[in-house]
């Protein structure tokens, strides 16, 4: 890295024709630029220390950070890799089983527990079939693209409205709902997603009302699918 001298013949050049002094100029300047980058390595970022003396940066972890999923890893040679974080993410699902749920009474909310398989990739979260919920992992506020979608069918007409709720039905998450009217014993699809935010320790559930007058009507779900994808981590 240290700055050379000038050829002989140039040097000569120089010194006869130009000055003496320019060319004592630029030897000192060129002493001061090899003292100024001695001890330096090569092919690394420099960077002024507290002093403001020249170093080279042997940890770029301490210039950038990363977040929302980034991962930033030191390599021990003045280069950093990049990389992400799988996202948080769960699901739970059941195929043509045909499970009755009895709505007593009409606008109640009943829990959908048909559901009898976790998805094949589980990240950060708890997923239950016993429980028919997915419970959050990771700690602070994430927010999830939080989904559903299925068919269910009823031996009459009848209206029923589907909703997310977090924590045992607590909470209701209005924007992830549906409504659906069943023509009689024909399944009908109903779908419905947002991004939403949860926390560490929540969990998720589909709930499921009538909305048309009867008592103890059973609404047989045929497919059903419940899946949270974390969008980003604050």
């Amino acid at each position: 890295m240290a700055l050379k001298p000038f050829p002989t013949r140039v040097f000569v050049l120089v010194g006869q024709y130009f000055s003496k002094e320019l060319a004592e100029w630029f030897d000192a300047l060129k002493r001061s630029y090899n003292a100024l980058v001695a001890g330096l390595a090569v092919s690394r970022i420099v960077a002024t220390d507290a002093s403001g003396n020249l170093e080279d940066v042997d940890d770029l972890t301490a210039w950038i950070a990363g977040s929302n999923g980034i991962t930033i890893t030191d390599d021990a040679d003045g280069t950093i890799t990049i990389g992400q974080n799988t996202p948080s993410q769960g699901a739970l699902y059941c195929y043509q089983v045909a499970s009755v749920l009895n709505t007593v009474a009409v606008d109640t909310w009943y829990q959908i527990v048909s559901f009898t398989t976790q998805g094949n990739l589980t990240v950060n979260v708890t997923v239950s079939v016993a429980e028919s919920h997915i419970e959050i992992g990771s700690s602070g506020t994430q927010y999830f693209l939080t989904s559903f979608s299925g068919a269910l069918h009823c031996a009459a007409a009848h209206s029923f409205e589907l909703m997310v709720k977090k924590n045992n039905g607590a909470t209701a998450m209005t924007s992830i709902a549906a409504e659906v009217s069943t023509p009689a014993a024909t399944p009908y699809n109903v779908s419905a997603s947002n991004i939403v935010a949860f926390n560490a320790a929540d969990t998720v559930e589909l709930w499921i009302k009538r909305t048309t007058a009867g008592a103890n009507i059973n609404v047989v779900i045929d497919n059903m699918t419940m899946f949270l994808l974390e969008t980003s981590n604050m």
